[in-house]
């Protein structure tokens, strides 16, 4: 019998619940008045499913004679806690919502908003009438949509044949949109005030006043309402010309994407995360099987349109693997730089019936060749103001979230009068150069002007004191004047180690002025030394058990790893080393409490690259027992574990 000494330990176990959406669809009778057709409300409801039904656990739809089961429905899934949708054919039963207006507040329409669901409306002015049982009710008139989302009447608009520009996210997220929808009653984006909000816009004028599509949120009770095609005609110009494709692209494109849907049937929890960016080359697919897949189907490739299409019967080039059991798939060979890769895996039940659940399709983008250099610091020959120091080139001022420059002299540098002009960027340490981007001078003057850099002798340095001349000659690329303006000059540094760069600016573009100006720089590196320590660097609470990892350099073939209790030493390379291929350490014991220091020194063909010392702290103790799984069964009883005082009187007499 093996007896351990004896702890207090409390063991607390949570569990994680998927969650899964279901949608329903209203089918009944449309308003037939040049809104919708029953054949149309038919056959887009057949579309909505066929597309998007394998990501819902439940999908139903309610005609007329169904309001019983439809109201169980909707009182079943309002608080589930999941995001479920109701679609809408341009009229509201009154199995949601009781017209003229009988139940103002709520009403299950409400409550469903209330619940943090979805609703999408599509046809007829939402809520404004209905026409169950083929004829037309008592309006509830522009109030119903007022009163269910407790905003202003004015949130719909009456506007017959406007024509509305589609959005950039339209685009996007509905691609069977044309460059221009028409609608009849658009949403007023005004009218949507706190607690709502307007979550997308696919389509609006030029003014911004009118919308369709568009989506609103709630921001307290998470519900959302997208209104998509709210127009009358009859056909083009008024219907859009596949109302069931849009409604589907909306909900796999938009609300499975930017919100999220959850089937237990389908692959979840992509590695890396869908819209990763900067993954390394070496990257590994894996994530979560669907709750009865037996098998997966993995499909890999830089075109979405391939990825997302691709069957089994149809491969097209991204099939990359078929019927495989692991959760996981390895890419041949590395990643290309800056990639952006899509892949999908569809679940695979077992036998009999061998269903194929198509899985979402993820994406994710590969590093870059080279990274911007942070925290880059400037001096320079002379400044011609206060507000035009050196470090205006490297601090961002100036540039827009597109990388356009503005045209305010305060956001450049401008020199003074007396040559020779330079200016000079130091980092925090050496790094391996790839490029250098700039942003010449962009005042509105300067097309007549040209105080722009033009030739420029560029020096580098690892120390500040010895110096390279990088061979040219270099020629910056004048500057529009424009606040549009975008860096139009790649200097090629072709990998030299630098620290310190210098440039010195022989003569501008306008060749009148004394002064030279530039408005900003960004150098590259690519990386070459250890990077992005797990444990993370100053870790705390590090188990003993833990393996040390980290991304490596870019030219790294091995790595040697320095480990131990003396940051001195680790820094200085005379610690304890071991020399590894993979990317990963496991130190051979840990002591409780104690601090560790690290560093991965990159060995490569074209040298050794000493890296950065990092450290964590292991944790100060751990649980050695789970006391919950002792039972009063004989074989798991306490006391046949652990010593008391009936077995050794050294207990004093205690018991169990």
């Amino acid at each position: 019998m093996k007896y351990r000494a004896l702890a207090s330990v409390i063991i607390l176990g949570l569990c994680a619940t998927a969650m899964a959406s279901d949608m329903a669809l209203y089918v009944g009778a449309p308003n037939v008045d040049g809104w919708y057709s029953v054949a149309g409300v038919t056959k887009d409801a057949a579309t909505i499913v066929d597309m998007t039904g394998h990501l819902f656990k439940d999908v139903q739809r309610f005609g007329d004679s169904d309001f019983a089961a439809f109201g169980e429905w909707v009182d079943k899934n309002t608080d589930d806690g999941e995001l479920d949708i109701i679609w809408l054919n341009g009229c509201v039963p009154s199995v949601l919502y009781q017209f003229p207006n009988v139940n103002p507040d709520g009403s299950r329409a409400e409550k469903w908003l209330d619940g943090g669901n979805m609703i999408i409306n599509v046809g007829d002015w939402f809520a404004y009438c209905s026409y169950e049982g083929g004829s037309r009710k008592a309006d509830n008139g522009s109030a119903g949509a007022a009163n269910i989302l407790d905003l202003s009447a004015g949130i719909i608009t009456s506007a017959d044949n406007t024509t509305l520009t589609v959005t950039a996210d339209g685009h996007k997220y509905l691609p069977s949109l044309p460059a221009t929808v028409i609608t009849y009653r658009p949403v007023a984006p005004s009218a949507v005030v706190a607690p709502w909000e307007v979550a997308a816009v696919f389509a609006q004028n030029a003014a911004g006043t009118q919308a369709d599509p568009i989506v609103i949120h709630n921001t307290v009770t998470n519900g959302y309402v997208a209104f998509i095609n709210q127009s009358a005609g009859g056909g083009p110009p008024g219907w859009l010309a596949d109302r069931g494709l849009t409604c589907a692209e909306f909900i796999i494109n938009w609300v499975n994407t930017v919100i999220g849907l959850s089937n237990p049937s389908l692959a979840a929890d992509p590695i890396p995360a869908d819209g990763a960016v900067d993954v390394p080359q070496d990257a590994a697919l894996a994530w979560t099987p669907g709750d009865y897949a037996v098998t997966h189907d993995v499909y890999f490739g830089a075109s979405f349109a391939d990825v997302n299409a691709a069957s089994r019967a149809n491969p097209m080039g991204v099939l990359v693997s078929q019927g495989q059991a692991a959760a996981d798939f390895d890419p041949d060979g590395l990643l290309e730089f800056g990639q952006t890769y899509y892949w999908r895996v569809d679940e695979v039940n077992g036998a009999p019936d061998n269903t194929i659940f198509k899985g979402q399709t993820w994406s994710f983008t590969a590093e870059p060749f080279s990274y911007p250099i942070q925290g880059v610091t400037a001096t320079a020959s002379s400044q011609s103001r206060p507000d035009t120091p050196p470090q205006n080139t490297v601090n961002g001022s100036g540039l827009n979230a597109e990388d356009q420059h503005s045209t305010e002299l305060a956001q450049m540098w401008m020199s003074g009068n007396t040559k020779p002009h330079w200016i000079q960027y130091q980092f925090d340490k050496v790094y391996k150069l790839d490029q250098l981007w700039v942003w010449n001078a962009n005042q509105i003057v300067e097309a007549f002007v040209g105080f722009g850099a033009k030739d420029v002798t560029i020096e580098y340095s690892t120390d500040g004191a010895a110096w390279e001349t990088l061979e040219g000659p270099h020629e910056f690329a004048k500057a529009p004047g424009s606040p549009t303006y975008t860096a139009n000059t790649v200097v090629d540094f072709g990998g030299v180690s630098a620290k310190f760069v210098k440039l010195t600016i022989n003569n501008n573009w306008g060749g009148i002025a004394q002064q030279v100006s530039l408005s900003e720089v960004r150098f590259f590196y690519v990386p070459v030394q250890a990077r992005e320590p797990q444990p993370a660097n100053a870790a705390t609470d590090v188990a003993l058990t833990a393996s040390m990892t980290w991304r490596p350099g870019r030219e790294a073939t091995s790595h040697k790893v320095f480990f131990g209790t003396d940051g001195d030493a680790v820094a200085a390379g005379t610690a304890a080393a071991s020399t590894v291929t993979a990317r990963t350490y496991t130190p051979a014991s840990m002591t409780f409490g104690t601090k560790y220091f690290w560093r991965v020194d990159e060995v490569g063909d074209a040298g050794t690259y000493e890296g950065d010392v990092w450290s964590f702290t292991a944790l100060e103790f751990a649980p050695i027992e789970d006391f919950e799984g002792y039972t009063d069964d004989e074989g798991s009883r306490l006391y046949e574990y652990w010593l008391d005082g009936i077995a050794d009187a050294a207990f004093g007499g205690s018991t169990v």
